[in-house]
């Protein structure tokens, strides 16, 4: 009678490129992730630590500052959108050309 073996390959049968090693089908496989506090060490233990980093960097605003803040914001997007309407102007003048210069000069060199 044959005894169970389990799982146990013969070398034979396998995977050609392990060659004749038998640790190649006998090993056990390793857990995901079991060298990932090797690798990274401190990055992991500050990315899973129980506080956060915002809250130490956390500081009280005045309520000038937040003015000041708030009215640089709104300095920003007035002009990205006095820009933008620039961009959209000159393209439709462009446009107007194009069309007038095709309809009716264009014809006439033809």
């Amino acid at each position: 009678m044959r005894k169970n073996k389990g799982l146990r390959m013969n070398p034979t049968s396998g995977y050609i490129g392990s060659g004749n090693k038998t640790n190649f089908f006998t090993n056990r496989p390793k857990a995901p992730f079991s060298r990932m506090k090797q690798i990274y060490g401190e990055e992991l233990e500050r990315f899973n630590s129980t506080h956060s980093s915002s809250e130490a960097n956390y500081e009280k605003l005045l309520i000038q500052k937040k003015k000041e803040i708030r009215d640089k914001i709104a300095n920003e997007i007035a002009y990205e959108n006095k820009k933008n309407s620039l961009i959209v102007a000159a393209l439709v003048i462009l446009m107007t050309m194009l069309v007038i210069f095709i309809n009716y000069f264009l014809p006439r060199f033809l």
